[in-house]
């Protein structure tokens, strides 16, 4: 006995659901919105894009889209007042006036149209403040951790310097990079494996040169100082305690 037909043109049912699976989509988008506007927006859009070919009214859609479009641009123009709020909780310091400022001597934070880059780390985040505080912290907690040896990276930077040849002044640069090579345990020279490298990041380097010049701690009697450049490839911005701002330097000496 064959199974009867269907009277329903088979074209018009896949259509049915198609947008059937398009509302389901989109009523799972739209149920629970992320805090952050940025994500929510996105959502948001993404829903509306699903509803296109439905004859659903999207005024509710439109409204929500306004609200979050409102909320976002008021995050982006508030951004640096409620981040410096936000450190000042953490007991983090920012420096700075500009759209790009320095976050703990370490970490260059820059606000760019609609995202907050950490170029040096490779970060791009929305200006929503719980999120980039979020995103920022192990950044943070990774510059001079609590238990850091500051007598040990003053060992290692002069180490560094004696490898980098030249006069007394050496690049900052190349110190930096020797700096990254002397980190290195044994275990990373024989296994040359990822988890065996241990990270000197830019941001970090330029924190503990900071914590160093604080303590102004002598290492075999010397004092760490810094010079300038005229290259500006090998220029570093580096917080100088003694100014109280940061500086552009491009070549250290100890005396």
């Amino acid at each position: 006995m064959t199974e009867p037909k269907t009277a329903v043109d088979p074209t018009w049912l896949a259509e049915v659901k198609e947008i059937s699976a398009a509302v389901t989509a989109a009523v799972k988008n739209l149920v629970t919105l992320p805090d952050d506007p940025y994500l929510a927006r996105q959502r948001v859009v993404d829903a509306k894009n699903k509803l296109e070919r439905t004859t659903i009214d999207k005024t509710p859609i439109e409204r929500a889209l306004q609200k979050l479009n409102d909320q976002c641009s008021l995050a982006r123009a508030e951004f640096w007042d409620r981040f410096g709020r936000a450190c000042e909780q953490h007991k983090w310091c920012l420096d700075g006036t500009t759209s790009r400022r320095l976050l703990c001597h370490g970490i260059f934070v820059e606000l760019a149209d609609e995202k907050v880059l950490v170029k040096e780390l490779s970060l791009s985040f929305s200006p929503h403040v719980p999120s980039a505080i979020s995103i920022l912290e192990p950044e943070v907690n990774l510059l001079v951790p609590q238990k850091f040896n500051l007598e040990e990276f003053g060992e290692l930077l002069l180490g560094a310097y004696e490898n980098v040849p030249g006069k007394t002044e050496r690049p900052v640069e190349a110190v930096y990079r020797a700096a990254v090579m002397l980190s290195q345990k044994p275990a990373f020279w024989n296994t040359q494996k990822n988890s065996s490298f241990t990270k000197l990041t830019r941001p970090a380097f330029r924190a503990r040169l900071t914590a160093l010049l604080t303590s102004d701690a002598e290492h075999h009697g010397s004092h760490l100082h810094f010079g300038t450049t005229t290259d500006p490839a090998g220029m570093w911005e580096i917080f100088s305690p003694g100014e109280n701002r940061c500086v552009q330097v491009g070549r250290l000496y100890f005396s």
